[in-house]
């Protein structure tokens, strides 16, 4: 009683559907007491999506160089961030070495980064095989696809698998 206005604040919140576009607020008078609305009284607002940028994906192995004789290449995969979804990685791996033969690449060449979670490592193992003083040979490992992420740029390691002689 006695007044002229009243007003309120409706507030944005935060939801798990990323990137799902701007959403609308349809506010509208539903019934008076005590006076009676001037027409139809609405007011449409827009409430503006946050945009969620992608992470993006780097690899590193180490060390550059083992012996094809049980050696040890550390690979991982980190994201610049961590996500709420899952990431899947495809890893392509070429080289002179021949994978099964020469080295072990240690569950496959699909990579995943648990929601959450910022890197994966996994293990690639040398194998002695039956071609004596074939020299050294080279391990390319490379990213072929991503979901869920963005490749920073060209990752690739070149590894050198030493031969056991």
């Amino acid at each position: 009683a006695g007044r002229t206005s009243t007003t309120w604040t409706l507030t944005g919140k935060s939801d798990s559907d990323a990137n799902e576009g701007n959403e609308t607020i349809v506010v509208d008078i539903d019934s008076v007491t005590n006076a009676t609305e001037d027409g139809t009284q609405q007011e449409t607002l827009i409430l503006t999506d946050e945009v969620i940028a992608q992470p993006t994906l780097s690899l590193s192995c180490t060390p550059s160089s083992a012996s094809e004789s049980g050696g040890q290449f550390t690979c991982t995969l980190t994201l610049s961030n961590s996500t709420s979804d899952r990431v899947t990685i495809g890893m392509a791996l070429s080289g002179t070495a021949t994978a099964g033969t020469d080295y072990s690449t240690g569950r496959g060449v699909t990579r995943v980064i648990k929601a959450g979670r910022t890197s994966t490592t996994w293990t690639l193992t040398g194998k002695s095989d039956s071609d004596a003083n074939e020299g050294n040979e080279t391990i390319v490992v490379d990213i072929d696809s991503v979901t869920n992420a963005t490749e920073d740029g060209t990752q690739q390691a070149t590894l050198i698998l030493n031969d056991a002689q």
